[in-house]
């Protein structure tokens, strides 16, 4: 199984994805736990590219997270799934339709089948959207921005309205988990109930 998780800028995704691959673990089943961008050796050139170094045109940083993605399916998901794992990803192809094609504008062409290619349509069985209000999300940040966070609350909206038109065309694997008000706690123990449900009905 893949699962994917997604959201805005400190919604507790990554927190959420380390604590179901722990949760797996423990039940014996083999996961491979990895993130976008920084899966890789390619991955983590790119993380501090885009993320901390210089500023670079949107095009190129729309052009480099998908460049992170053929190659972290091509080196890391790809052989994880034909070993039989479940691989849990923090962040894939939706977080880049939501940040670079939505936050940046791009309209003129069909972002997503691009995205599609550079993945080689290798897509998630489950995308975990842990939905949060932008505003919350931008309080969590304070004091703690990379170049994207910087963009300022109002391109998290951009972002989360985003998600939620992608979540819509991909009903069948889009879960969205309403993070408002919760604990970690009881994200978790919804998350959990909703995987394990599922890896017992492929069974």
């Amino acid at each position: 199984m893949f699962i994917t998780f997604e959201g805005i800028d400190a919604s507790g995704k990554s927190t959420q994805a380390t604590l179901l691959a722990k949760e797996l673990e423990e039940r014996e089943f083999d996961v491979l736990l990895t993130k976008e961008p920084g899966g890789t050796e390619l991955g983590k050139t790119v993380r501090n590219l885009v993320l901390h170094g210089e500023k670079i045109s949107p095009r190129t940083e729309a052009l480099l997270f998908l460049a992170d993605k053929a190659e972290h399916v091509d080196s890391l998901i790809l052989p994880a799934l034909k070993e039989g794992k479940i691989v849990i990803s923090d962040r894939y192809l939706d977080s880049s339709i939501a940040y670079q094609a939505a936050g940046r504008h791009f309209v003129d062409f069909d972002y997503e089948s691009l995205g599609n290619w550079a993945i080689d349509n290798v897509q998630p069985d489950v995308t975990f959207f842990i939905d949060i209000d932008p505003s919350v999300s931008f309080a969590r940040m304070l004091g703690k921005h990379d170049k994207l966070e910087n963009e300022g609350v109002g391109f998290q909206r951009i972002a989360r309205y985003a998600y939620l038109e992608i979540a819509k065309k991909h009903r069948n694997r889009f879960i969205i988990i309403d993070a408002n008000g919760k604990s970690v706690d009881e994200l978790h123990a919804e998350i959990s109930e909703i995987t394990l449900k599922k890896l017992g009905d492929r069974k």
